[in-house]
C-alpha cells in the first residue's frame, strides 16, 4: 500500500477486539483455551452446550441450542417458551415457571370451536398483515455475541458471561466488528473477504442502522451550527438561550460582534454596533403599548445585520430565572457587584491576549505589567476563570482599580485601560461598565414563578401595555426595567456619602463625582435607557 499500512482482515480485527477484552490471563474456556485464535475451533466450538457462532442456516439446525437440547429454530411462531427460573430451564411440574404459548384452538364456554367471520379480503386497500417475521441474524444466535452482550444464558445467573477472568467488558462498537464477521459467513482471508465483498458491504450497513435504533451505538453528532441544519431541510431558525450554544455558535456570533466594533468611528455605518445602539437613544418606546412591538422589530432587524455577516446567527437570549436562586443572595444589602450573568458574557484571558499583555509597554518605555501581576494572569488563564465584570477580574489579578483627573474627567489608569481593551478584543460580549448585581435594599430578582404569573395574564394591557394601576408601565415591562437595573448595577467606585473611600479619592484627584462619567459612572450602562443598548448584554436581555 501506498501509505505503508497492512490492511487487516476481518477476522484478524476479530481477534484484535478478543485479546483486548481478554488481556493477559486466558481461562480454559472448558477445554477450548483462546478458541478465537485458531478458526477452526472457534467456528464449531460450544460452551455449555451453546455453539460459540451459530451454524449456517444452510447446515444441520440453524440456531443455539437451548439448556435442554432442543435446537431454537424448533421453536416456532406458534409455541414460545420463555424460562424463568434461575435453577434451569427444563423443570416441569408445580415448579415450572416457563411461559409456555402452544398452538390450540380457542373454543366457546360449551366446548365448540369459535367460528371466524373474518374473510381474507375484508381491508378496503387490500395490504399486508405485517405478520413476516424477519429471519434471526446468525449473530445474535451466536453464543459469543450473547456472552458479550450478558444476555441470557450467559447472564450470570445461569452461566458467566463473556470473557472470563476479566474485569472488562465488550463495548457496543467491539461487538459490532464481531458482529459483521459472523453475518458476513465468517470470511479468515482477505481473499475470502473479496469473494464477498457485496454481501459483507450490505451486512455492515444492516448491522449499523440496527445498532443506531436499539441505541447500542451513538449517532454521529452534526458539527454544523443549530442552524445550518435547519436551514438545510427548511425549517425556522432557533434563538437559543445563550448558555446553550455550542462552542461554534458562541465564537460566530462573538466575531460578528467584534466585526461590529470594527465600524463604530462610522457613524451612519449600519454594520457599526453603536450605530444600531443609538436607535435605541433615539427611538425607544416605553410605557405604552408599543413597547413589546417596537423592541420585536428592533431586534429582528439587528438580527438581520448579524446574519448579513453569517446567516446562521441568531440572536441568543438570557432566560434570567435560570440564575434567580443564586442573584437573590445578593440583594438587599450594601454590597453591589455580586450578580451573576450568563458567562458568555464575561471576561476572561485567552492565550493571544496574554501575550498582548506580555507585551504591553507603559508611557515610560518599560513593561506595563510586573512579573507578579503576568503571573497572575498566567494563573487565570490556566484555571480559565471567568468573572462577571472588570471590576472581579482586577481583584483576582491583584491590579488596583485606579482613575486619574484628565482635563477634569475620572480616567482609567494606563494598566486598567490596557488590560480592559484586551479583555474586550478577547470577549466583545463583555462590558467595562458592567457591575451585575443589587442597586440597594429595593433589588429584585425575577423567579420562575414570577415569570410564570406575567403569562398568565389575560389582558395584553396589562401584560404589555399600560394596566389600570399604572397607566405608564405593563406587568412585564416592570419586571424588565428591573433586570435593566441589576445587569448595570451600581459601582463600587463611585463617591458617596455611603463610599468615603472613594470619596476621599475624588476630593485628592480634584475631580467632581459626575454620576454620567464616561468611564466611572454611578451606575453600569444598562441603567440608563439612552445607553442601555451599548452594552451587549442589552440583546441577549431583550
Amino acid at each position: 500500500m501506498a501509505n505503508g499500512k497492512k490492511i487487516k482482515s476481518m477476522y484478524n480485527q476479530v481477534v484484535d477486539v478478543l485479546n483486548t477484552i481478554q488481556g493477559n490471563t486466558i481461562p480454559t474456556y472448558q477445554g477450548l483455551n483462546a478458541f478465537w485464535l485458531n478458526p477452526e475451533v472457534f467456528l464449531n466450538g460450544s460452551l455449555y452446550g451453546q455453539r460459540l457462532i451459530a451454524p449456517k442456516s444452510d447446515e444441520n439446525g440453524t440456531g443455539v441450542k437451548s439448556c435442554c437440547g432442543s435446537s431454537s429454530s424448533s421453536i416456532s411462531s406458534q409455541s414460545i417458551s420463555v424460562p424463568k427460573s434461575s435453577s434451569g430451564c427444563c423443570n416441569s411440574g408445580a415448579n415450572d415457571k416457563s411461559i409456555s404459548l402452544v398452538n390450540t384452538t380457542k373454543q366457546t364456554q360449551e366446548g365448540q370451536p369459535i367460528q371466524s367471520s373474518i374473510k381474507g379480503d375484508c381491508w378496503p386497500s387490500g395490504g399486508s398483515s405485517g405478520g413476516t417475521i424477519e429471519k434471526p441474524k446468525r449473530s445474535s444466535q451466536s453464543a459469543i455475541i450473547i456472552g458479550l452482550k450478558g444476555e441470557y444464558p450467559f447472564d450470570g445467573n445461569m452461566f458467566p458471561r463473556l470473557l472470563w477472568d476479566t474485569k472488562n467488558v465488550a463495548t457496543p462498537e467491539q461487538i459490532k466488528i464481531i458482529a459483521d464477521w459472523i453475518d458476513a459467513d465468517c470470511p479468515i482471508t482477505l481473499d475470502d473477504e473479496q469473494a464477498q465483498q457485496e454481501k459483507i458491504v450490505r451486512v455492515a450497513v444492516n448491522n449499523k442502522l440496527l445498532a443506531l435504533a436499539q441505541g447500542d451505538i451513538l449517532h454521529t453528532v452534526s458539527s454544523n451550527v443549530t442552524n445550518h441544519d435547519k436551514s438545510d431541510v427548511k425549517g425556522l431558525s432557533v434563538r437559543k438561550e445563550i448558555s446553550s450554544l455550542t462552542s461554534d455558535e458562541l465564537n460566530i456570533f462573538r466575531e460578528a460582534i467584534s466585526c461590529m466594533n470594527q465600524y463604530n468611528d462610522f457613524w451612519q455605518d449600519e454594520r457599526s454596533f453603536n450605530f444600531w445602539a443609538r436607535i435605541h437613544t433615539d427611538s425607544c418606546q416605553h410605557g405604552w403599548e408599543q413597547f413589546l412591538p417596537w423592541h420585536r422589530l428592533y431586534l429582528y432587524f439587528f438580527e438581520q445585520k448579524l446574519q448579513d455577516y453569517n446567516p446562521n446567527i441568531t440572536l441568543p437570549y438570557w432566560s434570567w430565572a435560570d440564575y434567580a436562586e443564586v442573584n437573590q443572595k445578593t440583594f438587599n444589602n450594601k454590597q453591589f457587584d455580586l450578580g451573576v450573568i450568563p458567562e458568555a458574557y464575561g471576561c476572561f484571558l485567552s492565550a493571544n491576549g496574554l501575550n498582548k499583555l506580555k507585551d504591553a509597554k507603559s508611557s515610560t518605555g518599560g513593561p506595563l505589567f510586573t512579573v507578579k501581576e503576568i503571573s497572575a494572569f498566567e494563573g487565570i488563564l490556566k484555571k480559565k476563570t471567568i468573572y462577571n465584570s472588570g471590576l472581579r477580574f482586577l481583584k483576582a489579578a491583584g491590579i488596583p482599580y485606579e482613575i486619574s483627573n484628565v482635563n477634569g474627567a475620572a480616567t482609567w489608569s494606563e494598566k486598567v485601560r490596557t488590560l480592559y481593551t484586551v479583555l474586550k478584543e478577547v470577549n466583545p460580549l463583555w462590558f467595562t461598565n458592567r457591575w451585575p448585581g443589587s442597586m440597594g435594599p429595593l433589588s429584585t430578582y425575577p423567579t420562575e414563578q414570577d415569570i410564570n404569573l406575567l403569562l398568565s395574564l389575560k389582558s395584553f394591557a396589562d401584560f404589555g401595555g399600560g394596566p389600570y394601576y399604572d397607566h405608564h408601565f405593563g406587568a412585564l415591562e416592570k419586571v424588565h426595567n428591573g433586570m435593566h437595573n441589576f445587569s448595570g448595577g451600581t459601582n463600587p467606585c463611585y463617591p458617596s456619602d455611603q463610599n468615603k473611600e472613594w470619596t476621599k479619592i475624588y476630593k485628592d484627584l480634584d475631580l467632581t463625582a459626575d454620576p454620567q462619567s464616561i468611564e466611572n459612572p454611578i451606575y453600569g450602562w444598562m441603567t440608563d435607557n439612552r445607553i442601555t443598548a451599548y452594552d451587549p448584554l442589552f440583546w441577549g436581555h431583550h
